[in-house]
């Protein structure tokens, strides 16, 4: 049950449309990345670019995700920092490091939010996420979790700036920043 509710939550997150001004990121003394959209203070915050990827006129099949375990360039490829597309109105991070730890943010409301901190595996077009840590701040109320929950996510396309992932039947944009 728990599990169904973080995915779920992860999704509401992703999903929503509509577009926000502006997102600020820095990172801190230990090496955090922050994300907002309020400019704070006494902080060397930079605004983040969005830039619209070009359209896409048919997502190919799951399976012509190439992968390659002897080289690696399919990690290398997926890694990175992703911000969903400007059209969403729930902007949203998520940041595959290289060593396949991810942190996921939720950038809108700074009273209500969702951090996801964990390891991914990525193979043949399926991305899977292992949250191991997860921090919900709800009308300003922290709460923290340590479960081991999967959230399983297809990878629909998948370019150097543009990742299109399917979580529980919604399609997600993503694109580099």
């Amino acid at each position: 049950m728990k599990q169904k509710y973080n995915l779920l939550l992860l999704i509401a997150c992703f999903a929503h449309s509509a577009h926000a001004d502006k997102v600020y990121t820095w990172v801190d003394d230990n090496g955090v990345a922050h994300f907002s959209q309020d400019k704070p203070k006494g902080v060397n915050a930079k605004q983040v670019q969005f830039v619209a990827p070009p359209p896409v006129d048919e997502l190919p099949a799951a399976s012509t995700v190439q992968t390659s375990n002897d080289d690696n360039k399919s990690d290398e490829m997926i890694s990175g920092n992703w911000i969903t597309s400007p059209s969403t109105l729930r902007k949203s991070t998520l940041i595959l490091k290289p060593n396949r730890q991810f942190s996921y943010q939720s950038l809108n409301d700074p009273k209500n939010s969702v951090d996801l901190i964990g390891t991914w595996h990525y193979e043949e077009g399926f991305l899977q996420l292992q949250v191991n840590k997860k921090i919900v701040l709800k009308r300003g109320k922290k709460s923290e979790s340590y479960e081991n929950e999967p959230i399983d996510v297809q990878v629909l396309q998948l370019t150097n700036n543009k990742m299109s992932i399917m979580i529980d039947d919604q399609n997600i944009d993503l694109a580099r920043f």
